[in-house]
């Protein structure tokens, strides 16, 4: 079963902006705590799982059950590591989605 291969945590987060004494602070701030799957990558591109549309390929791609509002604006944190997310894709079963395939960068300061 799917969920049974999802062995790691993964934190999405998501920025907020606020203004305090007028210099606008940016953070970043869980959205969702789940069970996910990292794996690394190879190669520059690959066929979409639910369109077969080519899209842009990450270092990463990261298996996760399905969060229909996570975007390419969030980021992923696993491991004491930041990665920013390059591409959602929803995969979809015989009849809805089931999962999420996000490809995935490792942030570096």
């Amino acid at each position: 079963m799917f969920q049974d291969l999802l062995t790691q945590s993964a934190t999405i987060q998501e920025q907020q902006t606020s203004n305090v004494g007028g210099v606008v602070q940016k953070t970043w701030n869980t959205k969702y705590t789940t069970p996910a799957r990292l794996v690394a990558n190879g190669g520059s591109m690959r066929k979409g799982a639910e369109d077969l549309e080519k899209y842009t390929r990450g270092d990463f791609t990261l298996f996760l059950s399905f969060y229909p509002d996570i975007t390419e604006k969030m980021r992923v944190h696993m491991d004491g590591e930041p990665y920013e997310i390059v591409f959602v894709a929803k995969v979809m079963g015989r009849q809805n989605y089931t999962h999420l395939e996000l490809q995935l960068n490792k942030i570096t300061a």
